[in-house]
């Protein structure tokens, strides 16, 4: 988990700072989250 993290945080900063990567950045970023969808939102009781 660390690792994905610390590349989705990278890929964010090349991002940001290339201009002429920033949509095939985008495009792997989308392709992550259509690949790795978050669980269920679980509610905690109170």
């Amino acid at each position: 988990m660390d690792v994905r993290i610390g590349g989705i945080y990278a890929l964010g900063r090349i991002a940001s700072d290339s201009r002429q990567d920033h949509p095939q950045v985008m495009e792997v970023l989308t392709a992550h989250v259509r690949e790795h969808p978050p669980g269920p939102l679980t509610v905690s009781p109170r």
